[in-house]
C-alpha cells in the first residue's frame, strides 16, 4: 500500500468518517497501490470531515469531462511523496450506477453500506453479501450488446464464454465463495430491491457451473432494468439517445479520429517549462512527465524552441543564396526578419498555453525564454537582432523585444543543471565552446518562487521523483 493511501485510510478510521470501498474490492491491492481508481462510497454527513481529511493530504480535485459527470459524484487526484504515483479517488456521495456511458440509477443504500462493513488492509469494505448483490445488478446492466453477440456466436460454437469481463467473472468467484447464504437473503431482503432472490441463486448457480448462455445475460438484464424503474434518475427516449451516441463516440473506430479525453484540473490548469543544455536529459524527462500525467489529466506539449516548418527552411536557404552571391546585407535583412518570425511564433506558443490553462489543462514545454539568457553572446531562446545594425536594426529589434516581453512565465520552470563534463559524456556532437556557453548560461541559474533548480548530475530516477514532486506542488 502506497504511504499516502495508508495514512489517508488510517486518519478517516481515526476520525470514524463513515466510508467504504464500494465495489471491485477484489482489485483492492491494487487501488492502493495507484494501479487503478479507488471507488470510495462516502456518507453526505460526513462529508465536510472528509473533505477536511483530503485537503490535509493535499488531494487536488480534477473534473471528468462533461458526459461523465453526475450529482454527488466528485474526482480527486492524491500524489505519493515516496514513489511518485498518483492515486485517483472516485468518490460518491450518492449510490449511483447503471449502464455504461450513462449511469442512470440511484439505488438509496448508502446506510446499508454503513451498517454492514468489514475491514481489509484497513480500509472499510462492504460485506461480501451486499458487495455480491450489487455485483449482479451492476453486471447485468453494464453488458453491451456486442459483448452479447460475442457470447451467442461462442454458445453456437460450444465454446465456454461469457459477455462479462474476466474480472468481473473474478470477483463472482471470490465474493460467491466468501458469502453465506443466510446472510445474503437478509441483506437482500434490507436492501428493499424488487430483486427476487430466486433470480440471484438462479444466476449464481449458471455461472458458477459454466451454465450461463447468452440470453440468460439478455433476459436478466432486461428483468433488472425493469425491476429498477422507480430508481431512475432520466426517464424517456433521451436516455438512449444519449447512450447511443456515448457508445458510437466512444467506439474504436471513433477513437481512431477523436483521441480519448481525459480529465482536467479543477480550475485552472498549469504550465510546466524544461530548461536544460543539450545532454541534460530534457527530452527523456519530458517523455517521461508526459506518461505519467497523462495517465488521467489531459496534457499538452509545446516546443519554445526555432521551429522546424517550412519558413525556417525557406528562410535558411534564401540567407545562404543571398551570401554566396555576395548580398549579405540582404541576407542580414532576411535573418532580421526570421528573428521576428521566431519571436511571433513563440508568442502564440504563450497564447496556446494560456487558453490550455484556462481549460484546466496541464502544459509541458521543451525550453522557455528566460530573460537570464538574454546576457549571453547568442541568447538561447530570446532576441538576436542586433540594435546597432544600421537601417532598420533599433526598430526591429524593438517589434522583437515586444513579442518576448508579452510571453507569460509558466506556472514552474525547471532547470537541469549538470556538469559540463557529464554533459559531454552523454552528448558530445556538439562543438565543444558553444556547449560549454549553454551550459554556465543554465548552470549560473538560481532558485525563485516560479524557477526550480534540479541538480541532474546525480541519477536520473531521483531527478525525476524531484521534478514530480515540484510540478504536484505546482498544480
Amino acid at each position: 500500500m502506497l504511504e499516502i493511501c495508508k495514512h489517508f485510510f488510517d486518519d478517516l478510521n481515526k476520525k470514524a468518517v463513515r466510508y467504504c470501498h464500494w465495489k471491485s474490492n477484489s482489485h483492492l491491492d491494487a487501488a492502493v497501490n495507484g494501479r487503478t481508481d479507488i471507488d470510495i462510497l462516502v456518507s453526505k454527513d460526513d462529508q465536510e470531515e472528509f473533505e477536511a481529511v483530503m485537503t490535509a493530504f493535499d488531494f487536488k480535485r480534477i473534473l471528468s469531462q462533461p458526459d461523465k459527470q453526475f450529482r454527488g459524484f466528485e474526482d480527486y487526484l492524491g500524489f505519493d511523496l515516496k514513489t511518485g504515483r498518483f492515486v485517483h479517488l472516485h468518490v460518491h456521495y450518492r449510490l449511483v450506477l447503471g449502464q455504461q456511458y450513462i449511469k442512470n440509477h440511484r439505488l438509496p443504500l448508502e446506510q446499508l453500506y454503513f451498517d454492514n462493513l468489514i475491514q481489509r488492509q484497513g480500509v472499510n469494505i462492504p460485506c461480501a453479501e451486499l458487495e455480491l448483490i450489487i455485483l449482479i445488478i451492476r453486471a447485468h446492466v453494464k453488458t453491451d450488446l456486442i459483448s452479447l453477440l460475442k457470447h451467442a456466436i461462442k454458445d453456437l460454437m460450444g465454446a465456454r464464454y461469457t459477455a462479462f469481463p474476466r474480472d468481473i467473472e473474478n470477483e463472482f468467484r471470490e465474493l460467491h465463495k466468501d458469502c453465506d447464504a443466510d446472510k445474503f437473503s437478509l441483506t437482500l431482503q434490507q436492501s428493499g430491491l424488487p430483486l427476487p432472490e430466486e433470480f440471484c441463486t438462479r444466476f449464481l448457480d449458471r455461472f458458477l457451473n459454466d451454465n450461463l448462455r447468452f440470453h440468460h445475460i439478455l433476459l436478466g438484464q432486461i428483468q433488472i432494468l425493469r425491476w429498477l424503474r422507480p430508481y431512475r434518475r432520466r426517464t424517456g427516449i433521451g436516455v438512449y439517445v444519449t447512450y447511443l451516441r456515448l457508445f458510437i463516440l466512444n467506439s474504436r473506430l471513433a477513437s481512431r479520429f477523436r483521441p480519448p479525453k481525459r480529465k482536467t484540473m479543477y480550475g485552472s490548469g498549469a504550465a510546466i517549462s524544461v530548461v536544460g543544455a543539450d545532454g541534460s536529459g530534457k527530452s527523456t524527462l519530458i517523455k517521461d512527465l508526459d506518461k505519467w500525467l497523462s495517465w488521467k489529466l489531459t496534457v499538452r506539449q509545446y516546443y519554445y524552441g526555432i521551429p522546424k516548418n517550412a519558413v525556417s527552411k525557406l528562410s535558411s536557404l534564401t540567407m545562404r543564396v543571398f551570401n554566396k552571391i555576395g548580398l549579405k546585407s540582404f541576407a542580414s535583412s532576411v535573418l532580421d526578419v526570421f528573428w521576428i518570425y521566431v519571436a511571433r511564433y513563440r508568442k502564440s506558443v504563450s497564447e496556446k498555453i494560456i487558453r490550455d490553462r484556462e481549460k484546466g489543462r496541464v502544459v509541458i514545454t521543451d525550453r522557455f525564454p528566460l530573460h537570464d539568457f538574454r546576457s549571453m553572446q547568442e541568447p538561447m531562446d530570446n532576441p538576436r537582432i542586433d540594435p546597432d545594425r544600421k537601417l532598420l536594426g533599433k526598430n526591429l529589434r524593438l517589434i522583437e523585444e515586444s513579442y518576448y516581453d508579452a510571453i507569460e512565465l509558466p506556472d514552474k520552470i525547471v532547470v537541469l543543471q549538470v556538469h559540463i563534463d557529464e554533459l559531454r559524456r552523454r552528448k558530445s556532437d556538439i562543438e565543444l565552446d558553444k556547449h560549454e556557453l549553454k551550459a554556465e548560461a543554465v548552470n549560473r541559474i538560481v532558485t525563485t518562487d516560479v524557477i526550480s533548480v534540479v541538480d541532474a548530475n546525480r541519477p536520473y530516477d531521483e531527478v525525476l521523483l524531484q521534478v514530480k514532486t515540484q510540478i504536484w506542488n505546482a498544480l
